[in-house]
């Protein structure tokens, strides 16, 4: 049977039907983003921001996906990627894959380019931001767009009055966060002038599901700064971070109100404590020592009471300590008592010439 002329030519026609039909919807479709806007078809070069999106396990960097639509005039030359956040400031995108030479990046008509952007959003996580692409020449765009959730607090802070060498804290990874974290540090800061960061058990990292929490006992001696502002910063792998600001409680006072040295005695000397009524518990005194002023310490025998030595609340107590100091006339020495719980008290005194 001899082939149909008019069958192809009716095959062809539908071909070029769809084709048409395709590159139709396409147009329609780029346009879109413009109806949406109410604006008109542009007259220069003009870019729209198809996507941003984000990893929440790696906040330190989005992806910007710009398209230059078919019906543009002109290629677009993009010479920055900025991103601003709710509090007014417009953060500028310092490195981008691919990188933006300073001519800038050139998009051609109908093409799109997804730029990953190496911004660290985890300080603006679950905020609302507007993602600005920049054109040299023509109109540039901004995307809103809403970051994923991570919230990471500190919940609790015990401090024990009959521990001052540790206290525990539990942190929580709320159940409204975007993703799991991995807690790898916990930090103290004191008045902004004193850093530390702190062994803690169980020994880190330790992963937080969100809805999880766990609790830290974190080993530090916080007693000899009671009544200072604390500041308790919880780091994850992933960036995200927790804090905590507060007073740490004072609940012992021991004050050393004299030491004395006798010249007829060189060979030892009284020290006098007291455990002020502000105090909330009664202390254990464990050790006494002798700080020089080259910074020489060590600890002297107590003769008298024997040690360790139970001081109630309101109590006083004079202790009899050897050390022969002969050799050492005239010279300013510091006497520090030490407590089991890990409150101290020190004085500083001259002996006799």
């Amino acid at each position: 049977m001899s082939p149909d002329p008019v069958g192809k030519a009716a095959l062809t026609i539908l071909l070029l039907a769809a084709l048409t039909a395709g590159a139709l919807i396409s147009y329609l479709w780029v346009m879109g983003y413009y109806v949406a806007l109410g604006l008109a078809v542009p007259e220069v070069a003009s870019v729209v921001i198809t996507e941003v999106s984000v990893a929440p396990q790696d906040p330190t960097y989005l992806t910007v996906s710009v398209l230059n639509p078919s019906f543009s005039p002109a290629d677009a030359e993009i010479i920055r990627i900025s991103v601003l956040t709710a509090d007014g400031t417009l953060h500028e995108v310092e490195e981008t894959e691919p990188s933006i030479p300073q001519g800038g990046y050139t998009l051609p008509v109908g093409n799109s380019e997804a730029f990953k952007c190496y911004w660290s959003w985890v300080e603006y996580a679950g905020e609302t931001v507007k993602v600005m692409v920049f054109l040299s020449e023509g109109s540039g765009a901004t995307f809103q767009t809403t970051l994923p959730p991570t919230d990471l607090r500190v919940t609790r802070v015990v401090f024990d009055p009959n521990n001052g060498t540790l206290f525990n804290i539990t942190v929580e990874n709320s159940a409204s966060s975007a993703t799991f974290v991995n807690l790898t540090g916990v930090t103290v800061i004191i008045n902004e002038d004193f850093q530390e960061t702190l062994d803690v058990d169980p020994q880190l990292p330790v992963s937080l599901n969100p809805g999880e929490a766990v609790n830290l006992t974190c080993l530090w001696t916080w007693a000899g700064h009671q009544n200072r502002t604390l500041t308790i910063v919880v780091d994850t792998l992933q960036g995200y971070r927790a804090r905590f600001s507060g007073v740490i409680p004072t609940y012992v006072t021991l004050e050393v109100s004299e030491v004395s040295f006798s010249a007829a005695e060189r060979t030892g000397f009284n020290v006098t404590v007291t455990n002020l009524p502000s105090s909330v518990i009664p202390v254990d005194i464990t050790r006494v020592y002798i700080t020089l002023k080259n910074g020489t310490s060590f600890s002297v025998t107590v003769l008298n009471p024997s040690l360790p030595y139970t001081l109630d609340v309101n109590g006083t107590v004079t202790l009899t300590c050897s050390w022969d100091w002969s050799d050492r006339p005239d010279e300013e020495v510091t006497v520090t008592i030490k407590t089991l719980q890990g409150f101290e008290a020190s004085e500083t005194q001259k002996t006799p010439p």
